[in-house]
């Protein structure tokens, strides 16, 4: 394995060996937008170019989601005694989405042949007055990826925050695929797609094509599988995790995103996490690929 910083109109680091190419962006918010492996495309990224960046900051193609994944409603939430209103970037249905680590540019701090490390800084900001420090780094072999996040709370206040990664898995013929996972509750939405109610989850076998979502899940078990005739990916998220399945119209596509909260937790507070100034959070992901 080796990895090459390259130099183009917008930089980026090229894993690769033998069987193996990852191409990881720190200027689209340190998203991988590369992955194929036995030259079969694994991940869906977009073009590493100013029209890919904005293809990018629509559909958020392998995004870093912090310190929110998903929606906050219109916003607006509160926290403590104090109120605070987010840029609602999503202006289809007027929420917050996605957080700010996706539009940001990490700082790389250290770089090797089979891993990269980058950090977010958050000072402060009106709807955020939490500050931080997100390492993240990404590991990086010919039989998987790890990306391991160091959430540090370096302000004065208790901080709340969540996590997520939102990478789209190449399908293009979705009914040669199956997607494995018990839960027990799927997360149904109003019309601004924010949870509003649950249902329980009978099923551990689905087949993408029969599955128009944009929902949530709550996990029982870390194990996610992906199959196809050629391929098996294996996600491993944490204990008492979520999972935001997404299928794009044109289905070529899958969004699998694991997450620590469900949506809009800033206000509903499933899932949602705290950090004590001074305190540090770890939350690791796990993707494994046997490619015939």
């Amino acid at each position: 394995m080796t990895c090459n910083f390259v130099e183009s109109e917008i930089p980026f680091y090229h894993f690769t060996d033998d069987a193996l190419s990852c191409k990881i962006v720190p200027a689209f918010g340190g998203s991988i937008q590369e992955l194929v492996v036995k030259e079969k495309a694994i991940i869906k990224g977009v073009s590493i170019d100013k029209e890919g960046f904005e293809k990018y900051k629509e559909f958020c193609n392998s995004a870093i989601l912090f310190p929110f994944p998903n929606r906050v409603a219109q916003g607006s939430y509160t926290f403590g005694d104090k109120h605070f209103h987010l840029d609602r970037n999503d202006s289809k249905y007027g929420n917050a989405i996605h957080g700010f680590a996706f539009t940001q540019c990490p700082e790389v701090i250290s770089q090797s042949d089979t891993s990269l490390v980058l950090r977010f800084t958050h000072t402060e900001s009106p709807g955020y007055t939490f500050p931080y420090i997100l390492e993240l780094e990404y590991s990086i072999s010919p039989n998987g990826l790890k990306l391991q996040f160091k959430v540090s709370n370096t302000g004065k206040d208790l901080m709340p925050f969540g996590l997520g990664w939102h990478p789209y898995f190449v399908t293009d013929d979705q009914e040669k695929f199956s997607l494995h996972f018990e839960a027990d509750k799927k997360y149904l939405t109003n019309a601004n797609m924010i949870p509003d109610h649950s249902n329980p989850v009978n099923d551990s076998k689905f087949n993408p094509s029969n599955m128009e979502v944009d929902n949530a899940y709550r996990l029982t078990n870390s194990q996610i599988l992906l199959r196809s005739h050629d391929r098996e990916l294996k996600l491993i998220v944490p204990e008492q995790s979520y999972l935001q399945l997404y299928n794009p119209i044109d289905k070529r596509s899958f969004a699998v995103e694991p997450m620590s909260c469900v949506p809009d937790a800033f206000n509903n507070k499933i899932g949602l996490k705290t950090l004590s100034p001074g305190s540090v959070f770890k939350w690791n992901i796990q993707l494994e690929f046997g490619i015939s």
